[in-house]
Order: structure tokens, then sequence, then C-alpha cells
């Protein structure tokens, strides 16, 4: 069945998508219970919604939090013939979790997340540079995110880097909480516990202090196309000395902008908004970037294809909190 031909959506499947966005494991008794339907009708939604692949469920997990300390946006060009091959080379590294090919300077974007042992110089010459069809790579290192959300219709920051020292070590059962989430979001207390080896009360607990501690959040991603939303951009921003945090949070103030950081390299400010039609992005741009304080220019480049979209999938849990000095 293609896009046109999938089912419109209609104001329930809105209502639930949103509380999803908030909270992704929430239980279809509580989900019933919010939206004031009986349970067999959510479950139903619910289940139409997957089939459908309008959601996806996600563990956003603080790379921090797991010693990843340094994210990095990679800007490439390559040649016109050979931007989907190197978009799938750069797809099958590790270390890459979204791979993007856009219109304007840079051909591709490509998000890297670091552990704290590996240096980016050395991921630059291992991984990236044997990938010979890259005619040229500029590096953007994240500084301060001042903004992440991949929700469309609950749209709000969730932790991304910025949830300050944990208030509790991490040890090898967090590991082994945090894999098994990753693997199935919605897992019951009870499979997860039998799967990490501990019983369903401490898996509770321990999720829920992971929660509040901000290591993690389980949400519900949307299709932006079904939902209507057509253009995906990255927008950067040359902003004047001194004025950049302040910027920054006028942006991150923004229902219509998603992932806000400040970066170095070519742009002060880095952002992704998604839009719905070409007349919208115009407005935006024209209306709205003209209000935000120190703004000196700024350049627009308009997603065109995802090669690779797994945010943390593949950083991997194993024998982290020995490696880290957790506690066992």
């Amino acid at each position: 069945m293609t896009d046109k031909q999938m089912p419109s959506l209609d104001e329930l499947d809105l209502r639930l998508i949103a509380e999803l966005e908030r909270d992704g494991r929430q239980s279809v008794s509580e989900l019933a219970g919010r939206l004031r339907l009986s349970w067999s009708t959510i479950a139903d939604r619910l289940d139409r919604l997957q089939q459908e692949k309008v959601i996806r469920f996600l563990t956003v997990i603080d790379p921090l939090a797991i010693g990843h300390t340094k994210q990095v946006l990679v800007a490439i060009n390559a040649p016109p013939s050979q931007i989907d091959s190197v978009a799938r080379r750069l797809a099958d590294i590790r270390e890459v979790y979204h791979v993007s090919i856009h219109t304007g300077r840079y051909d591709i974007f490509a998000s890297v997340s670091l552990p704290e042992a590996v240096d980016l110089w050395g991921f630059v010459s291992s991984s990236l540079a044997p990938i010979k069809d890259i005619s040229r790579a500029e590096t953007m290192v994240s500084l301060k995110v001042a903004k992440f959300s991949l929700a469309l219709l609950a749209n709000r920051s969730i932790s991304a880097g910025g949830s300050g020292p944990l208030q509790h070590s991490l040890d090898d059962l967090d590991y082994r909480l945090l894999g098994q989430l990753r693997a199935s979001p919605r897992s019951a207390y009870t499979s997860l516990a039998a799967s990490a080896g501990c019983s369903k009360a401490t898996a509770r607990r321990r999720i829920e202090r992971l929660i509040d501690d901000q290591v993690l959040q389980v949400i519900a991603v949307a299709d932006p196309i079904r939902l209507g939303y057509s253009i995906r951009a990255n927008i950067g921003l040359g902003v004047r000395p001194g004025m950049i945090d302040q910027a920054a949070s006028a942006l991150a103030a923004s229902p219509d902008t998603h992932h806000v950081v400040i970066t170095t390299g070519s742009f002060d400010l880095l952002f992704t908004t998604f839009l719905k039609t070409q007349d919208d992005l115009s407005r935006f741009v024209r209306e709205y970037l003209g209000t935000v304080p120190g703004v000196v220019s700024h350049e627009v480049m308009v997603l065109m294809k995802v090669t690779k979209d797994n945010l943390g999938a593949d950083w991997g849990f194993s024998g982290q909190a020995s490696a880290r000095g957790g506690t066992k």
C-alpha cells in the first residue's frame, strides 16, 4: 500500500500520537484512561499506527550518561554520481547514527557520537579517510544542545547531553536494562526483569530512576509525511558574538524547531525544522528568522533523503559500567 493509499489520520489518532510522544511507555490501560476511551479501541488504534508505520518507538538515551562525550556533525561533499554510495558507506560506520542527503553547500550530513576514549581525529583518519569518494569533509562539534525534540505534536525538548552530573553512577544492571529498552522500548517490566536478571520491582525502580535522572526517555516517533510535514530542513545561522546563547534560547522556544545546537565550524547555530509546505518554509525564513536576536546570516539546507536513522542503537552497552568505573 502506498502512502497515497494509506487511510488518513483522524483526531483520535493525533491525540494518541501526542500522548505517546510525551511518554511512549504508557500502557494501553493508561492511555485509555487519559483519552477516556475503551481499552480495545486504544489497543486497535495503537496496533494500526504501528502496522502502517505511522509511529515507531524509540528509547532516547543521554549520550553523556553512557560516556559519549563528543557529538559531531560531519558535513560532506562528494561527486554527484557518488553521493548515494558515500552515504551508504557512512551508514555502515557504527558511530554514525544518522545520515541524510541535502540541498545546499553540503551534499551529506552524518551525525556521529563518540565515547570519551575515542579521539575525533582518530575517527576521521580511520573511518572517514578510507571513503575515497569524499571530496571534502567539515567537522562541526556540538558545544551546547539548546533543544532536542523528536515530537511533532507534543513538541518539547528532551534530554540530549544536558542532564548535568548523574545523581547515581550507572552499574551493570542499568546497562542491561538500557540495552533491553533499546531493543524493545515498550517491553513489560516482567520481561525486562527476566532478561536483565532482576526482580520486576527492581526493574521498575531502576527504570523510573533513570527516567527521573534524565538518562533515558521512551517516546513515539511519528512519520512526518503521514502528519503532513513534507519539508524538513537544517538551517545554519551566523550570529553576532555575545548573542549566540540568546539566539539559541529564542530558537528553542519556537514550536517549529526541533534540534538546536551551538556548534563549531561554518555556523554558530544549527537547527532542524519540520514544516508542511514550501510556503511555510518561505514564511519561516523571511518572517520568523528576522525576529531571532543577533542573526546576521542564514543558510537553508533541505533534506532530500535519509540513508540512516538509528539514534544510539549501535553504541552498545555491554561492559560499559566496568569500563567507566561504575558500581557493580
